[in-house]
């Protein structure tokens, strides 16, 4: 076959705007169902604040892939900055490795994990500074400091694996610590220091035909090589259909190919995610590391709650009030925890400006957010 090769920049939003990632994966990999053969990379931003897309893309002379200019004018809303052709013979060796991912078949369906920048974590200089703001986080912050303990003794091959399981009620910070562990592992030397987090789903996983998930398995797994790859709500893995055993055994073998160069979570409710655990002989033991995240006390959510407002520049009127806010809202329907009192804030913050200026919170605006918020599922509406 007669290849053409050509790369080139997809700009996908103009300077000060924000780019809908998940959106431009979804259209480009429509694009790809179409006949677009082509390979993103990571987006950056150029001399004039646009953030564009660099892509790889394959034509052969019997028209069995679309051109890439061709089919991105016909089904995006993306401008195609310019393309040129590649000579292979003087290719340098990077440009080769995306050239591969074309032949002889063509490339996978884009992810929004492709293109999307990577986010750098603040450098942090001990193991303490990841836990700043942090409320009720005692065991999780000892068990990382008698990591940093170990290893600084007797170095990274005195423990065989770094996986972890952070298990928990909703809303307990099982995802906002997960989000801090780069940084964290980073300082310990367990990662890479490239700051890499890769934070998938049931869908990234599990794929729609047979013979692929494992290879879809594979590929997120290499993708957060030397970083961390953080499985949310792991367990919703069992229930997807036809393939989901497929995908968690095939996450096995990853495991333990490579748990010497990746550190995984996975976090999830409890019940569940003990019910994943038992789903394949294995997988418990791939994970020495168990962390379960309680639900938060009155006073834990309360200084949540002040945390949050803080950080928004908000300051409140009553400490008590808010520790009594959330006794009555841990009886709510669907309580999470930190979710719950975040979205008290927000109902705060909303009751605050309509009824004066200052950026404080007073009891009388907590308590209108509190009737906005709170969920009896029967019970008699809150008053005072």
């Amino acid at each position: 076959m007669d290849d053409t090769f050509r790369c080139g920049l997809i700009r996908v939003a103009p300077s000060g705007e924000t780019p809908n990632w998940q959106e431009f994966a979804r259209r480009m990999a429509f694009a790809q169902r179409l006949g677009l053969n082509a390979v993103f990379l990571t987006a950056f931003q150029n001399e004039q604040g646009d953030w564009v897309v660099p892509f790889f893309s394959a034509e052969d002379s019997m028209g069995r892939d679309a051109k890439a200019n061709e089919a991105i004018a016909r089904v995006t809303p993306y401008e195609l900055v310019g393309t040129r052709k590649i000579d292979v013979a003087k290719a340098d060796l990077e440009t080769l490795a995306s050239l591969a991912a074309l032949v002889p078949e063509p490339a996978r369906e884009v992810r929004t994990s492709d293109v999307m920048p990577t986010m750098k974590h603040k450098a942090i200089s001990n193991v303490d500074e990841a836990f700043d703001g942090l409320v009720g986080m005692a065991p999780q912050q000892e068990l990382f400091s008698k990591l940093a303990v170990a290893r600084s003794k007797h170095g990274n091959a005195a423990i065989d694996s770094f996986h972890f399981v952070f298990d928990g009620p909703p809303g307990s910070g099982k995802t906002e610590l997960a989000s801090r562990t780069p940084a964290l592992l980073d300082l310990l030397g367990i990662t890479d220091g490239s700051g890499r987090f890769v934070k998938v789903g049931e869908a990234n996983l599990v794929a729609k035909y047979v013979g692929h998930t494992a290879p879809k398995v594979r590929r997120v797994v290499e993708s957060a090589l030397g970083g961390v790859l953080f499985i949310d709500e792991a367990y919703a893995i069992m229930s997807a259909p036809h393939f989901g055993q497929e995908a968690i055994d095939a996450l096995v073998d990853q495991l333990e190919t490579h748990r010497h160069d990746l550190v995984c979570i996975i976090a999830g409710y409890t019940k569940e995610t003990d019910a994943l655990l038992d789903s394949n002989p294995g997988l418990r033991d791939r994970f020495p590391f168990r962390i379960t995240f309680p639900e938060y006390d009155d006073e834990e959510l309360a200084d949540i709650f002040e945390a949050m407002a803080s950080s928004r520049g908000f300051s409140t009127e009553n400490y008590d009030e808010l520790v009594s806010c959330a006794r009555i809202l841990r009886q709510s329907k669907g309580f999470s925890n930190a979710r719950t009192m975040r979205k008290l804030l927000d109902h705060s913050i909303i009751e605050a400006a309509s009824s004066h200026d200052e950026a404080t919170i007073y009891d009388k605006d907590l308590r209108a957010a509190l009737n906005q918020v709170f969920d009896g599922k029967g019970r008699r509406t809150i008053g005072f």
